[in-house]
C-alpha cells in the first residue's frame, strides 16, 4: 500500500532486486520491539536505540530468536548496556 500510495508499482513476483538484509532486519526488529515494549519509536530512539545502533546489531543477532534482540534492546533502553 505504501509503494502504491507513493506512486510506485508492486510486482507480483520478485524480480531479483528485493533482498532481505540488514536494512530489512532493522525495520522488522524495530517494529517488533516497539510493539512488544509498548514504547513509542521516539522514546526508543531517545533512550539510545536508534536505527544505526540496531543495524550494527545485525551481526550476530539476525539469526537469533527475536526474544534475544528484545533482551538486548531492553538493556540499552533501560541503561544497562
Amino acid at each position: 500500500m505504501v509503494v502504491e500510495a507513493s506512486g510506485g508499482t508492486v510486482l507480483s513476483e520478485n524480480d531479483g532486486t528485493y533482498t532481505v538484509g540488514p536494512e530489512y532486519w532493522t525495520g522488522w526488529v524495530l517494529a517488533y520491539y516497539q510493539w512488544l515494549s509498548r514504547r513509542s519509536f521516539a522514546c526508543i530512539h531517545q533512550k539510545g536505540l536508534g536505527v544505526n545502533k540496531i543495524m550494527g546489531m545485525y551481526h550476530p543477532l539476525h539469526e537469533a530468536d527475536l526474544s534475544k534482540f528484545a533482551d538486548v534492546a531492553d538493556g540499552i533502553v533501560r541503561g544497562r548496556a
